[in-house]
């Protein structure tokens, strides 16, 4: 049997261009160039040539976390202000881990100990650093829960079902909650970003300065709308308050775990 040269150069493999990056400027990215102003971004259509990262940049602020299910399944879409990184993780482990590595704290005591400082058991607790928060649009530990940070947020659109959600940088999504919703979370994730801020430095701010200039967020139509009557002083407790709870819930918890194991090991009642 004879073959053509024709069958040959059929059967000849070439390798694909490597066109893919890691963290493309968002303004490289036709999905979000070619968009209309304050239309949704298509995410899909926007990751379409990143390549997969292992973990997100913990050391620049991110404006967004977006959970995907291609190329797989439980990997989020992390927006930054000028690029964009696709991670293999779920959301809310990416702000866990966020956590982790600007606070050196734990989701759970974290949460726990917010809550004893504003008085509140929140369902959907907001996690904070120092520069920055985020709130989630639902159960914090849904897969399909998105991340926001509210003081990047430009303007909040309501459309049919749905409340486009436009940041300051020009990237908008859809999130389906209203806009009172949305406000409401915006509102949380501030006091908490206002917490964890002045643990580290409130050197120089008044008891009346207002929170939009203490957290020093972007001043828009809705940050000035939730923060207008807000002052430093309305923050809940007092310096060292948070970091002095959080320890003693640390500690509660560390007992806790240490009894569980010798009651494994031992069987020993305490």
């Amino acid at each position: 049997m004879t073959y053509s040269k024709s069958d040959e150069s059929k059967k000849r493999k070439k390798i694909p261009s490597f066109s893919r990056e890691y963290r493309p400027k968002l303004e490289s990215l036709p999905a979000f160039s070619t968009a209309a102003d304050q239309a949704p971004i298509d995410i899909y259509q926007l990751i379409e040539n990143i390549s997969l990262s292992s973990q997100a940049d913990f050391l620049e602020e991110i404006y967004a976390i977006i959970p995907v299910n291609r190329p797989l399944w439980g990997a989020s879409c992390v927006i930054y202000r000028e690029y964009v990184l696709l991670v293999e993780d779920q959301p809310f482990n990416i702000v866990c881990k966020l956590l982790q590595n600007l606070e050196h704290m734990e989701y759970p005591i974290y949460r726990k100990a917010l809550g004893y400082m504003t008085n509140k058991k929140e369902r959907l607790t907001p996690v904070a650093n120092e520069n920055y928060s985020l709130f989630p649009t639902a159960k914090v530990d849904d897969s399909e829960t998105i991340w926001l940070n509210p003081g990047r947020i430009h303007s909040l659109i309501t459309q049919k079902q749905q409340t486009i959600v436009c940041f300051e940088n020009l990237f908008a999504l859809a999130a389906s909650k209203n806009s009172a919703s949305l406000k409401n979370g915006m509102k949380k994730a501030f006091f908490a970003h206002a917490i964890i801020k002045r643990e580290h430095d409130c050197r120089g701010t008044r008891s009346t300065t207002s929170l939009l200039e203490f957290l020093n967020i972007t001043s828009s139509v809705e940050t000035r709308d939730i923060l207008k009557s807000l002052e430093f002083q309305h923050i809940p407790g007092y310096q060292h308050d948070f970091f002095r709870i959080y320890s003693k819930f640390q500690d509660a918890d560390s007992q806790k775990k240490a009894k569980k194991e010798l009651h494994r090991r031992y069987s020993i009642e305490l």
